[in-house]
């Protein structure tokens, strides 16, 4: 057995046994060494699952014999996560409250919403950052009503925090905050999706007033917590997960999905037009349905997915990216987006648009105006970055093939999803 299929078992392995409806024989168990299960912990810490593989493996397949020490990391990795959910549920009553006695409305996002409003237990749905929308106009003040109340900034992202706004940017934050105890990165966001360029550029979802009009929320204590209106919570997971990442953020999409349909009613025909109107019909089917096949899912209305047809090769492929390198995930990524060029001179455009960034998006990076003279200067300390780091990784990339296949299933689902 390949090196490159065995990934593929443990990947399929791990989403079944993250599944209520798939089943995991005790012969697949068995059948692994103790490297495949360092690997499948690995890949189980790299995408923030471990407290729900852990919940899964005792809830649906309890008739598993686990290796012992497997058993034990995971508890001990689901604790670590526990106590860290504390945390950011501390920190996150505590920014709610800044921007409140600020006038500034706001809104929870993804996650934080989820871990305590969907999810059974709240540790379940782990979360490297707390997200907070802020309308456009008020973002700035936000941020430094932020700053005012004892959170700081970030050495490694010292950008202009009004570099975010321009849309040429393709920013929807400005740069993270780090609050005061340091346990926790908040991103303050003014748009829900990247923002589009061109004829045909779509507005952001935030910006349209019934969003804002559909917002609820939920207690933390005393407080009260607002958080997005769950059809625009829906969409946002899976534009998120779907199109902006191409699945790379791991199986969490499913259980997110998962949850919230059994614990928030969706307005489909609201859902199905939203996606309509941004082009992402084809993408929100993929996510549903990929969801259903890995958990018990009902009540979903496709009457608005229209014609719409998603094949079990393409679920498969889908399944696969979930759970390809995190570490790894902008080289692959680059690779792809070179491989899905089919003229030189589109290829040579792509790598030079890597290369030569809009002084926007570098305003957003570094300590400098976009109309600035100094933008110029950083772009060397953007290229010694891409030399020093990208570079090598990019080149080691090329050599393994396990990411070799995966650039070409990232190809393969871009032309998909682009059908």
């Amino acid at each position: 057995m390949t090196a490159f299929t065995s990934r593929q078992v443990l990947q399929d392995l791990l989403l079944d046994m993250l599944s209520e409806t798939r089943a995991v024989g005790q012969d697949r168990i068995d059948a692994l060494s103790q490297a495949d299960w360092d690997a499948v912990l690995s890949m189980a810490r790299e995408h923030r699952i471990v407290p729900l593989l852990d919940w899964q493996l005792r809830r649906v397949h309890g008739h598993l014999h686990l290796p012992e020490a497997f058993g034990r990391e995971l508890v001990r990795l689901r604790q670590s996560w526990t106590m860290r959910l504390l945390a950011l549920q501390r920190e996150l009553v505590l920014v709610h409250r800044l921007l409140a006695q600020a006038g500034i409305p706001h809104m929870a996002l993804k996650g934080a919403c989820l871990a305590w409003h969907a999810y059974p237990h709240p540790a379940l749905r782990t979360m490297r950052d707390l997200d907070i929308l802020v309308p456009m106009d008020r973002a700035v003040q936000a941020y430094r009503a932020l700053l005012d109340g004892g959170l700081t900034r970030i050495d490694v992202l010292p950008g202009h925090p009004e570099a975010a706004l321009d849309e040429e940017a393709r920013k929807k934050h400005l740069p993270g905050l780090r609050t005061a105890s340091g346990t926790a990165l908040i991103e303050l966001h003014v748009r829900l999706f990247h923002p589009e360029t061109g004829p045909d550029a779509r507005a952001d979802l935030s910006e349209s007033p019934d969003f804002w009009q559909r917002v609820r929320t939920w207690s933390i204590g005393s407080d009260q917590i607002p958080m997005e209106g769950a059809t625009d919570l829906l969409l946002h997971l899976i534009v998120h997960t779907v199109y902006e990442h191409e699945f790379n953020n791991g199986p969490l999409l499913l259980s997110d999905i998962a949850f919230l349909l059994r614990t928030a009613a969706i307005d489909w025909p609201l859902f199905w037009r939203l996606a309509a109107q941004r082009r992402h019909t084809r993408g929100c089917a993929l996510a549903l349905q990929l969801t259903q096949r890995y958990w018990n899912v009902g009540g979903i209305d496709w009457r608005g997915a229209g014609s719409v047809q998603v094949s079990g090769q393409q679920l498969d492929l889908a399944a696969l990216l979930m759970l390809r390198s995190y570490h790894d995930r902008s080289e692959v990524a680059f690779q792809a987006g070179v491989a899905g060029r089919y003229s030189a001179l589109g290829k040579l455009r792509f790598v030079l648009g890597r290369v030569f960034l809009p002084r926007a998006r570098l305003a957003a990076r570094y300590p400098a105006h976009a109309s600035s003279w100094r933008i110029y200067l950083w772009y060397f300390a953007y290229w010694r970055l891409l030399m020093k780091e990208w570079l090598p990784r990019l080149w080691q990339a090329r050599r393994e093939s396990s990411l070799r296949g995966e650039v070409n299933r990232l190809v393969a689902f871009r032309t998909w999803l682009q059908e």
